[in-house]
């Protein structure tokens, strides 16, 4: 489960940021194998996928949906996976920079955890 990732560093991507973040974070990880939690009633998180390759990872910003999309699976036909209404985005790293986990809290307080390979 992801409760094993024990990241070195956190960093907390302020909301302004989120649109230029998701391009560079996609450009960057396009490809990895991402596993997807939910973490709401349940506090081991709800599995929705494991080990599947990342697409993209979209921000539309306030006025055109405020919303974030994973995107996953196939090029041509890829998965999709929204949180509506996000209010905070963590990055958790690894002592070398690379990337191992984010966390998206929407407006209802679920909480969307990427575990990446």
């Amino acid at each position: 489960m992801l409760g094993t990732i024990v990241p070195d560093e956190i960093k907390t991507i302020t909301s302004e940021k989120w649109a230029e973040w998701a391009v560079l974070f996609t450009n960057g990880n396009r490809g990895r194998l991402i596993s997807i939690f939910l973490e709401d009633d349940n506090p081991e998180g709800d599995l929705l996928v494991e080990d599947v390759e990342l697409v993209a990872l979209d921000y539309d910003p306030i006025g055109k949906g405020n919303t974030f999309i994973i995107s996953h699976g196939d090029d041509e036909s890829p998965i999709r996976h929204e949180i509506e209404e996000p209010i905070d985005l963590v990055q958790g790293q690894d002592a070398n920079g690379l990337v191992v986990s984010l966390s998206i809290e929407d407006a209802s307080g679920t909480i969307t955890m990427i575990k990446l390979n």
